[in-house]
């Protein structure tokens, strides 16, 4: 009961019912025409809060604006800024599919939308048959030209991902995975308390690399954690089963 009443608040927050705070409006009038990177980094941390190294994320924004993405789908919100970021940067997209196990901000995310782009919010685990499917039904039909895979850092729970939405990719879309950098627990064994966690990603990006075009966006290999990797979908087959093997025995 108490969970069905959380959801119904939150319904009501997020809908027009209620007005919006003054603070948003003079906020989205002052970057309504900001589309440099470096500037929508700063108002993402401001407003929303980020957990991206800038020589990364900067020169990663702008890679993707260059492949000019419609569709869009990210994995693991967290606080919204990275979001924030997608909506604004990238000007072409008229659809953003976003999904985490716990929602922030996502009212104030969908007032500094643009005016043009559509929005699905999914709550529940990525890797569940359930919500791939909701995925697919807003899709209708549709890929995404870019996916941003940013949720389970445990390598098997990355590779869940990378299997289960790879077929939502369109040919020649392009999927990133964050922290490819090996972190603190990587390199030592020990994980510092209150440190962020890199998990397996870095081990997953080193195994699936090599099998496709990709770029890497690093501002210091041994920084601990953090890292952008991007693959490019070369085609509509599906992911090598040999390879999915491989690379699922490599995590055991």
């Amino acid at each position: 009961m108490l969970k069905w009443f959380q959801r119904q608040h939150q319904t009501i927050v997020q809908s027009s019912v209620f007005p919006k705070p003054s603070a948003w409006h003079d906020a989205k009038k002052e970057f309504s025409d900001v589309i440099d990177s470096a500037q929508l980094y700063a108002i993402a941390g401001k407003e929303f809060g980020i957990l991206q190294v800038e020589n990364e994320i900067v020169p990663f924004l702008d890679y993707v604006a260059e492949h000019t993405p419609v569709v869009i789908g990210e994995i693991g919100l967290k606080h919204g800024g990275n979001s924030f970021m997608f909506l604004r940067k990238l000007q072409d997209v008229t659809l953003y599919l976003g999904m985490d196990l716990v929602l922030e901000n996502i009212s104030k995310l969908k007032f500094y939308r643009r005016d043009q782009q559509q929005m699905y919010i999914l709550e529940g685990n990525s890797q569940l048959p359930a919500i791939v499917n909701k995925a697919r039904q807003h899709l209708a039909g549709r890929q995404f030209d870019f996916l941003f895979i940013d949720g389970d850092h445990e390598y098997a729970g990355v590779l869940e991902d990378l299997i289960q939405w790879y077929p939502l990719v369109k040919p020649g879309g392009l999927i990133a995975l964050h922290d490819i950098v090996p972190d603190e627990e990587a390199k030592t064994g020990v994980r510092p308390a209150g440190r962020l966690w890199g998990g397996g990603v870095y081990k997953l990006w080193a195994n699936i690399k090599p099998h496709f075009e990709h770029k890497e966006f690093v501002n210091d290999w041994d920084q601990g954690g953090f890292g952008i990797g991007v693959i490019t979908k070369p085609d509509d087959h599906p992911l090598s089963e040999e390879l999915v093997a491989q690379w699922k025995a490599d995590g055991e």
